[in-house]
């Protein structure tokens, strides 16, 4: 193995045997990783176009994951084109990675408190400092990580919104919560769908609306149940006509 050109670590170019291909070494990476001694963060194998079985193996001195990515150039605060890809960091051996915003949908995903988002407002942030962006904050879930950008955003909703009569506040996670309970309730609605509705691999929160909704049921039968035996307790209020015996008038008796 040989030194590269960073002098952050060192890499070597490997012909498998003829019948393995790139797939073979990419699943060997953690048994790679084993016999190096290094961390599998550190061993990268990267694809030669010019053969099937032939890759570059590159070993990392440290892991790239422990170390930061230093400042990002928006700390600048220089006007940005939303044209022009923004910057995001650095990869693992420490070249710069951009995004391109234009004509593109950006879905982050992570597990909890690993970045997202610090992500997402760097790609808000570098789309804010265009000035001919028109910018729209909508944060659902009503923290202050987004609240700052009130101050540069065109439109913006911070976990409220208001009713068409402008009396009520509900969370947006309300309206989802409604939507879920209604579309429990259609006819022929299994758990399973309710499930894909939802995006939950798990049954245990489609569990509460459906349990939710034998509740309501129970209530309202219970509710009718007491106003039919009620109505049987009360006296007929129908007027009935008796005939005295005799000549005299007629009674009425109530």
């Amino acid at each position: 193995m040989a030194r590269d050109a960073s002098g952050t670590g060192s890499q070597v170019s490997i012909d498998l045997p003829y019948g393995k291909t790139f797939d073979d070494a990419v699943k060997a990476r953690g048994a790679i990783a084993s016999g190096l001694d290094v961390a599998v963060s550190q061993v990268f194998i990267t694809r030669d176009p010019s053969s099937h079985r032939r890759h570059t193996l590159w070993v990392a001195d440290r892991d790239p994951l422990a170390q930061g990515a230093g400042r990002t150039p928006l700390l600048r605060c220089k006007p940005t084109d939303i044209w022009q890809p923004a910057p995001f960091g650095l990869d693992e051996r420490g070249n710069k990675v951009s995004v391109d915003l234009m004509w593109n949908s950006i879905l982050i995903g992570a597990q909890p408190r690993q970045g997202k988002t610090f992500a997402a407002r760097s790609l808000a942030l570098y789309a804010a400092l265009d000035p001919y962006v028109k910018l729209t904050v909508l944060d659902g879930g009503g923290k202050p990580d987004w609240r700052k950008f009130s101050l540069v955003a065109d439109r913006y909703a911070f976990g409220l919104a208001m009713t068409r009569i402008g009396a009520v506040r509900l969370h947006f996670h309300d309206l989802r919560h409604t939507g879920n309970t209604l579309a429990s309730r259609a006819p022929g609605a299994s758990l399973r769908d309710i499930m894909a509705r939802m995006g939950h691999d798990s049954p245990r929160a489609a569990l509460i609306y459906q349990h939710a909704n034998r509740e309501a049921d129970q209530g309202i039968a219970d509710a009718i149940d007491k106003a039919v035996k009620a109505a049987r307790r009360k006296p007929s209020k129908r007027k009935v006509k008796r005939v005295a015996e005799g000549d005299g008038p007629a009674a009425e008796a109530s």
